[in-house]
């Protein structure tokens, strides 16, 4: 899990899920961040292939 801009937590499947369970804030941090990382990634990704007709950035999500 990624704290910040360079900080990033280690932690296994089963504190995770407690986390999940027991912490619904952390759940929906976790999920804001996935979040905000893909749009980056599928924004990165179409800022490349723009103009070639390779691949755009809702076929990157579908593969």
């Amino acid at each position: 899990m990624v704290l910040g801009d360079r900080e990033v937590l280690e932690m296994n499947r089963e504190t995770v899920r407690f986390a999940m369970q027991d912490l619904p804030m952390f759940g929906l941090e976790m999920l804001h961040d996935l979040e905000q990382r893909l749009q980056k990634l599928k924004q990165g990704m179409a800022e490349n292939h723009e103009g070639h007709g390779t691949a755009n950035a809702d076929s990157l999500t579908h593969q």
